[in-house]
Order: C-alpha cells, then structure tokens, then sequence
C-alpha cells in the first residue's frame, strides 16, 4: 500500500471520528434534556449574565436553596451569607451569584421584589464543558423558579475578554 492511500484512509477516519463526536454530543443533549436536566441556550451563553427578579426573602434561605440543589456532579457549590454571595465551581469553569444593589426598590403587585445576578467569571473555552456549564445554570434557574414561580428572568451581554495561549 502506498502513501498516498494511507493519508487517504487517515483523512476518512478522522471525519468519521468527527461525525461520531457529533452524534454522540447531539445524543448525549437531547437524553439531558429529556431528563430536564439541561435546556437549549445559545452556543455562547456563558458569555452572558442573568438577572433573577424575584420576590424578596432572607438571602440565607437563598443560599441554602442554592447549595443544596442538585447539579448532577457538575458543580461544587459554595454559599456565604456574610459575603453575600455564591460561587459555582466546575471542572475549568467558575460562576458566581449574588444579589444586585438596586438604586430603588422594586415592588410587584404592592410586593418587596429583589434582583439578583449570575455570571460565568472564567471558563477554558476550548473546554468540552459547555453541558456542565449549561446543566448547572439551569439547576440554579430551577432552585430559583421553585422559590418564586414569578421569577422573571432577563440576560445581559458581558464584555469578555479571551486570553490565547499557544
């Protein structure tokens, strides 16, 4: 067999590797999100911050919420009432939630609301991470919605800088 054969055969088994690949991740996103596990955001979602409105309680029984809610081993989470905020820590990936300072109260429906924020803060981006970065983002928004099932949720673009290694 010849050279030129072998980078023929070389050349197919890495798009059949490729098409593989890509089954398999379409595979494995449509069984979490029949598990509800997941849910389908767009490819550069991390990039973008969430704001929480939601009505207002203790921010330790949000915490505790948070904490003990299930991320299906995605996440380690870590609350602190002093700090007032939390941090969710993935395989190369860390988020943090915390409440937002309003320059006024909101109030709906004659209610005290509060608004609190989730960020993405670093993350490898050459990562295969994104199903856990997504998985736990949706436990969060869930642990949220359970709270208040009038949580109102909104997005915001972050500026985000990259830094290429080589």
């Amino acid at each position: 067999m010849n050279n030129d054969y072998l980078g023929i055969i070389a050349v197919i088994i890495i798009v059949v590797m490729f098409i593989l690949a890509g089954l398999y991740r379409a595979y494995k996103f449509n069984e979490l999100k029949s598990e509800g596990k997941i849910i389908k955001r767009k490819n550069n979602f991390m990039k973008y911050t969430e704001v929480f409105i939601l009505k207002a309680m203790p921010f330790e029984d949000i915490c505790d919420a948070i904490v003990n809610a299930e991320y299906y081993g995605t996440a380690k989470v870590y609350g602190s009432t002093l700090l007032g905020s939390i941090t969710v820590e993935g395989n190369n990936w860390l988020g943090a939630f915390s409440p937002v300072d309003l320059d006024e109260p909101i109030y709906n429906d004659g209610k005290l609301m509060q608004a609190y924020q989730f960020a993405f803060l670093q993350w490898n981006p050459r990562g295969s991470n994104s199903f856990d970065m997504n998985i736990a983002l949706t436990a969060l928004e869930k642990t949220l919605l359970h709270l208040d099932p009038m949580t109102q949720v909104a997005i915001k673009r972050n500026s985000v800088n990259t830094k290429t290694e080589f």
